[in-house]
């Protein structure tokens, strides 16, 4: 989001927002993102979720969020399913999975 030339689309997997508290005066690009994270990540916390889409919307960035219930951090059927489905609908492709 901080790039002068934008992504086409983000997709964030069990992340976080590197300074979030920066973003805001640094912002650039704002281009459709997914964020995916399983409620039982133990690598990085899952309220990153929610932090992170709290401000990206407030932000103006098209933003969507799941929460892969039971997930630790792994990429999973479910979580590959929904990636699929939105680089397919961003890309104008049909998503097979």
């Amino acid at each position: 989001l901080r790039r002068a030339q934008p992504p086409s689309a983000v997709v964030g997997l069990s992340g976080a927002l590197a300074d979030p508290e920066g973003l805001a005066a640094e912002i650039r690009a704002r281009p459709p993102v997914l964020l995916l994270h399983g409620t039982a990540d133990e690598v990085v916390n899952p309220a990153c979720l929610t932090s992170a889409e709290t401000l990206l919307a407030r932000l103006g960035v098209p933003v969507l969020a799941h929460a892969l219930p039971g997930v630790g951090h792994e990429i999973e059927a479910e979580g590959a399913r929904l990636m699929l489905g939105f680089l397919a609908q961003r890309f104008g492709a049909a998503a097979t999975a």
